[in-house]
């Protein structure tokens, strides 16, 4: 993650702004052989948080530039906090990219405020192995 030099008045309008947000309704399912997951889908997250971005003073942007998906939010002060999440140009079609950028724009932008839009099915599909660092 990378930041503004300053960052004194970003982040108070975050904390205030996650204060504010309640729980999105998972609305879509999406389910294969082994396990199925509901999560919320993009446009209902930035329904939900637009408000409250603008009475907070923040922004959100999101651009491709070549491999990379940059999510960078924004104060009225000029202060931002930005994450970087690398895509895939592996894709049979644009339909496949397309799809990469909108399931990877929705779980950056929920990564970077804070927020939970989808289910925690991932922990109990983990293989175990050795702990590293241990």
């Amino acid at each position: 993650m990378k930041t503004s030099t300053e960052t004194d008045k970003i982040y108070p309008a975050i904390f205030a702004m996650q204060q504010a947000l309640e729980p999105i309704e998972r609305t879509k399912t999406v389910k294969t052989g082994k396990y199925s997951f509901s999560y919320a889908p993009l446009d209902a997250i930035m329904d939900k948080i637009k408000p409250l971005f603008a009475s907070n003073g923040l922004a959100v942007i999101q651009g491709v530039d070549a491999d990379v998906l940059t999510t960078r939010l924004i104060h009225m002060s000029g202060q931002w906090v930005e994450s970087e999440t690398f895509l895939n140009r592996d894709h049979a079609n644009m339909q496949g990219f397309g799809g990469e950028v909108t399931y990877k724009r929705r779980y950056a932008l929920s990564a970077l405020i804070g927020l939970v839009a989808d289910d925690d099915n991932d922990a109990p599909a983990a293989k175990k192995g050795p702990v590293i660092g241990a």
